[in-house]
């Protein structure tokens, strides 16, 4: 079955589409590399454990006689006690199970998104027909898995591939690549290092945090060079945001923080990622966290923008343990045109 991508109207009754049980597991496969080889959607230093566990799904999908993209989500629970053995899924769990259970579905849910737009199915009724899970720990907030990066990407990708330049995929770019929901309001032009092709993003920052530079990954260039290129072409004044828009003259910082922060947990909730241990700023907090475990924690606390590694780490950890090292913040490296 040949794969198409063209736009698609949301379908009215909310039902998934027939189509969908043509697409076979293969075909869904292709669909979900599809859109990581054009926006690269997997996170880098979870490629492999993902790629296995999409590889563990599928496999499992076949084993139980579940053949299309439509039954991964119609037999979602089905296919989630096969993968963890759970009778009961949508209980409380203790976190070394409910992480494993979190990462099927969100892998699942990212499996048949991603086969629905490439076969122009509308994704709406995927996301909402899903298997909402209780929270995945006992935390008051915690960064993102790169599961759910993954999930978030590929509703990101699509929205991007369906509306060129949307605001709401440029203000979760944004967030991925490392800035807090409050410093996206006032992202401009002059934000990029280059119009054409940015690899960097100037963070202004805020009574907490320091201004900094934001190297952009694969997936930030993608989705943020695309929204520069057409906000230049459209004349937009270098100094004029590119994703808020205020509705008063004399906006408040508070103001733009609420409309970042309220355009992000609805996403998150339409994703059934909202949970009482998430929040907007967990995006941010993976990205973060993907530095300090890549990296080192000097590189993590400069990009955090944090004045002391307890900061950070206290954002980042909470009670659990954390590395010894430095306790003051470097210096900021100078945003290069």
């Amino acid at each position: 079955m040949t794969s198409k991508t063209t736009k698609t109207r949301p379908n009215a009754h909310g039902k998934l589409s027939p189509i969908l049980h043509s697409v076979n597991l293969a075909e869904t496969r292709d669909a979900l590399e599809r859109l990581h080889d054009e926006f690269g959607v997997f996170p880098v230093t979870g490629r492999a454990e993902l790629t296995a566990t999409v590889v563990e799904v599928l496999a499992t999908a076949e084993r139980i006689d579940i053949r299309s993209a439509r039954e991964l989500i119609t037999n979602q629970g089905l296919l989630l006690k096969a993968l963890t053995g759970l009778d009961n899924l949508t209980a409380f769990h203790k976190t070394v199970v409910a992480e494993e259970l979190h990462a099927y579905r969100n892998v699942i849910v990212s499996l048949a998104g991603a086969a629905a737009h490439s076969y122009s199915a509308d994704t709406a009724p995927v996301w909402a027909g899903s298997v909402k899970l209780k929270p995945r720990t006992n935390q008051t907030a915690r960064p993102l898995r790169d599961d759910e990066i993954l999930l978030a990407r590929v509703h990101t990708a699509i929205e991007s591939e369906l509306k060129p330049a949307c605001p709401r995929a440029g203000v979760y770019a944004m967030i991925d690549a490392g800035l807090v929901p409050a410093e996206t309001t006032q992202v401009a032009l002059s934000s990029f290092n280059d119009l054409t092709d940015p690899t960097q993003l100037k963070a202004v920052g805020n009574g907490h945090l320091a201004p900094r530079l934001i190297p952009l990954d694969g997936f930030a260039q993608a989705l943020l060079g695309g929204l520069a290129r057409d906000a230049h072409k459209r004349g937009k004044h270098d100094s004029q945001p590119l994703t808020y828009s205020p509705r008063s003259r004399k906006p408040t910082a508070n103001a733009g923080t609420a409309s970042a922060q309220g355009v992000m947990d609805r996403m998150l909730a339409e994703l059934g990622l909202a949970n009482s241990d998430v929040t907007a700023s967990s995006i941010t907090q993976w990205r973060i966290h993907d530095v300090y475990v890549t990296t080192d924690v000097k590189s993590a606390l400069e990009f955090s923008g944090r004045r002391t590694t307890k900061q950070m780490e206290d954002i980042l950890f909470g009670s659990r343990p954390r590395r010894t090292s430095l306790t003051e913040a470097p210096a900021i490296t100078s945003f290069a045109a």
